[in-house]
């Protein structure tokens, strides 16, 4: 069974006068101080400087000051890297959470947009619609009124000459224009001329003349 020497062991000298070195290679003491002396090994298996396993070697004093400084700065650059980490996560989330909310106010921007675009051309639409029903109605209700023939075809875009009626056609003969002022000079009554008829006023009225 071989032992295994602490660090600082660099000899040992059995009860039976038996002495064992450190082995030096190239100048320098090897690091692991391994004992395969039978008569030794039995006294050593119980000494806690040496160790039967070469994982299990003891610590010096200065190895375990080493080991527990190690562990703590360990121990604080991990958390210093954890937090790190942790702050570089959250600005990334950050940074992801104002892109999407930059991204939904441009998108709902351009859809209030589109709506109210939409909105304008429909009312546009209605407008026009509401106009031309409108222009409808009045040029039917103005051709069916009489007299009011020439009106609606204006209003329809028709030549008001056409709303004249001509010579020789089926049309009622009654006055439909009296003057404001003058009077018949036959029966002394306001004085009345054709519908429709334009130019200078007759000296009788429409009776006067029949």
């Amino acid at each position: 069974m071989t032992v295994f020497a602490r660090s600082d062991v660099d000899r040992y000298v059995s009860s039976h006068g038996h002495v064992h070195d450190r082995p030096v290679v190239d100048g320098e003491p090897v690091r692991v101080f391994a004992l395969a002396c039978p008569m030794c090994e039995m006294e050593l298996s119980s000494d806690p400087c040496w160790s039967q396993h070469p994982d299990m070697i003891p610590s010096t004093a200065d190895e375990e000051r080493k080991a527990r400084k190690l562990e703590v700065e360990g121990t604080s650059t991990m958390r210093q890297v954890a937090e790190a980490l942790a702050m570089s996560a959250g600005k990334i989330l950050h940074e992801r959470d104002v892109a999407e909310a930059q991204t939904a106010a441009t998108q709902a921007r351009f859809a209030a947009a589109a709506e109210a675009e939409r909105a304008s051309a429909a009312a546009e639409r209605a407008r026009d619609e509401r106009a031309a029903a409108l222009k409808e109605a009045t040029r039917i209700a103005m051709a069916s009124v009489p007299g009011q023939a020439s009106v609606a075809k204006a209003a329809s875009g028709q030549d008001v000459r056409d709303a004249v009626p001509a010579p020789g056609r089926d049309v009622p003969d009654f006055p439909a224009q009296a003057h404001p002022s003058r009077k018949c000079g036959t029966c002394g009554n306001t004085l009345t001329r054709r519908a429709h008829a334009t130019g200078r006023w007759p000296s009788d009225c429409l009776d006067c003349r029949k």
